[in-house]
């Protein structure tokens, strides 16, 4: 592991966690994750048409407002796991994203931490993964992650 972060925002709007609630994705309990998180998930079967059987998924792209919401009030403390190389972990028995350093949050990092990339962490360059994430188009679905766990799980 290379590096832990954490931030503590305002949960309103843009800001605030997305809830998947035990059980919505074969999770044991719940999990809060930022909106733009993304979940790795496996589909035994392709049901949202993607082309693959393996997916990232946007957590806000899931809610479904009775499984997986958007909780909104108060603060929210997210953290984030930076290893040499993207990974794919379990939280709450769900598969996750690691942090992937790009463009956009590179910045936030400390110093040290940006002075190796500079260097470059080789795991962090585009890679085939970026293509597995799909897009909100396919999502549209009703209750995508209802269809997800189907998938993930026959």
């Amino acid at each position: 592991m290379r590096w832990i972060g954490a931030s503590t925002v305002r949960a309103i709007g843009s800001f605030a966690p997305i809830c998947i609630r035990a059980g919505a994705l074969n999770n044991s309990n719940d999990l809060h994750v930022s909106p733009d998180h993304r979940l790795f998930i496996y589909q035994r079967s392709d049901a949202l048409g993607a082309g693959r059987h393996e997916l990232l998924v946007r957590a806000r792209h899931l809610v479904n407002g009775t499984t997986i919401i958007q909780q909104d009030g108060g603060f929210m403390d997210y953290f984030q796991i930076l290893f040499d190389e993207h990974q794919i972990i379990y939280a709450e028995g769900i598969a996750a994203e690691t942090l992937f350093v790009d463009t956009r949050n590179r910045a936030a990092l400390p110093d040290d931490i940006d002075a190796a990339l500079a260097r470059a962490l080789p795991g962090h360059a585009p890679r085939a993964h970026l293509d597995f994430e799909v897009s909100e188009k396919l999502l549209s679905h009703p209750d995508a992650a209802m269809l997800l766990k189907r998938a993930s799980t026959l």
